[in-house]
């Protein structure tokens, strides 16, 4: 019978995926990224070896896939975009505020068709000036601006051809606060711009002002015109709230005393009745007055000691009313000194 032998061949198929995620580094220019993945492997013998002999050696093979290629489109990017205001703080009802909306290109990109968007608060009047014709760049130079007033808006609005990689442009407008404006009303205002090559308009920051008339007025005497070292000199202070209808829940008045008087302890006295205050840096005393109603006043009376000094002069003491609305809104009053 004839001898029959048997080869078996051996098939392996396999399939292999994998995903790999990598960003897209930072770069000033566009371009694309091209990729071709690799695989190597190492190959089994097809046959077996015979009875006694060697095993074939593995046979390494890479393939390649095909190539995959990424546009890379570079996008602009605005660095900053901020809204400043002066005065800061709290102001009063028919005064002028000054808006100064500055926008920082980045480095990479000019920016071209740019509108920037000032909307008005509704506590404001109409804008007094605004910035038209050219605008000045923060590190030299000049460039092209229109701006006007939308009443429909109301908005000031600027259109810029074009804004440098770089450079920074700052726009400002003046408008008044409406003198009829109710006591502690906030006026918030926010700029916005838009640019061709930005994906998204831009915000800036929120800058708010709070409004209250001026209600605290602050008068002050000394009971003497000279003095020598040692002599004690005593000064009455008169706060009084001037406002209409804002009551104040909380009201401190600060004498500054200046290098060469000395505070007597115990002799502050607020409306005969005496009163503790705190002794801040600088020689600084915070004398709490209470809550005050439009009308009221509160009288304050405090002793000194002049101080041992090289040379005549005159020692100027200063004090100035501080206040808190009933929104939180703080507030204070002008300055008032005498001097001996």
């Amino acid at each position: 019978m004839p001898r029959v032998s048997y080869i078996r061949l051996a098939i392996a198929i396999a399939a292999l995926a994998a995903t790999v995620t990598a960003p897209v580094r930072a770069q000033s220019a566009a371009r694309d990224i091209s990729n071709i993945a690799t695989c190597q492997y190492l190959t089994e013998p097809a046959l077996p070896p015979p009875p006694g002999g060697a095993i074939p050696p593995a046979l390494p093979l890479q393939v390649e896939s095909n190539e995959v290629v990424t546009p890379v489109v570079a996008i602009a990017s605005l660095n900053t975009l901020t809204l400043s205001v002066s005065p800061t703080g709290t102001v009063a009802p028919a005064q002028r505020l000054l808006y100064t909306l500055a926008a920082r290109n980045g480095p990479d990109e000019d920016l071209s068709q740019l509108q920037l968007v000032l909307p008005m608060d509704p506590g404001l009047d109409l804008p007094l000036t605004w910035t038209d014709g050219m605008a000045s760049l923060v590190g030299g130079g000049q460039i092209p601006v229109t701006g006007v007033f939308d009443p429909a808006g109301p908005a000031v609005i600027w259109d810029l051809p074009l804004l440098p990689a770089g450079q920074e442009v700052r726009l400002q407008v003046e408008v008044p606060i409406l003198p009829a404006l109710p006591a502690d009303t906030l006026v918030t205002m926010q700029g916005h711009l838009d640019a061709l090559e930005l994906t998204g308009q831009e915000d800036s920051n929120t800058v708010i002002s709070a409004v209250i008339p001026p209600v605290l007025l602050v008068r002050k005497m000394a009971d003497r015109t000279t003095a020598t070292p040692g002599d004690a000199v005593g000064f009455h202070i008169l706060v009084t709230h001037t406002g209409n209808d804002l009551v104040l829940p909380t009201v401190d008045l600060l004498d500054f005393l200046p290098g060469g008087l000395r505070y007597v302890e115990g002799s502050v006295r607020v409306d005969d009745q005496p009163v503790t205050p705190t002794l801040e840096t600088g020689g600084r005393l915070r004398i709490p007055l209470g809550a005050m109603a439009p009308g009221e006043s509160r009288t304050v009376r405090l002793a000194t000691l002049v101080g041992p000094v090289s040379e005549s002069r005159d020692l100027v003491n200063t004090a100035q009313a501080e206040g808190v609305s009933a929104a939180g809104t703080p507030l204070t009053s002008g300055p008032a000194s005498a001097s001996v």
